[in-house]
């Protein structure tokens, strides 16, 4: 999987992101990494925010495996695009 930033289109997006679950509910760190793409420790800072949230995924307590859905997923690039501008470069 190529890393090149996913459409802002939300039709485009959407048929992104089910090219990628083709056949999947869910997908984990890595594969979200390289999709979005961000850093996995972006992402986890994102979980802790709460900006991104996903499941975890077996029973381990050392090593937790998280995730995302293609709704999560949706649902965090939404979150991502309306976000208010940084207020040292917004204009207004």
């Amino acid at each position: 999987m190529t890393a090149r930033p996913l459409p802002s289109d939300p039709l485009e997006l959407r048929q992104a992101l089910e090219a990628v679950f083709a056949g999947r509910a869910t997908i984990g760190v890595p594969e979200l990494a390289a999709l979005i793409p961000l850093h996995r420790e972006t992402i986890a800072r994102h979980v802790a925010a709460g900006n991104l949230v996903g499941r975890l995924k077996g029973l381990g307590r050392t090593k937790r495996h998280r995730v995302f859905t293609i709704a999560d997923i949706t649902r965090f690039m939404q979150h991502m695009t309306e976000a208010a501008p940084c207020p040292s470069i917004d204009p207004s």
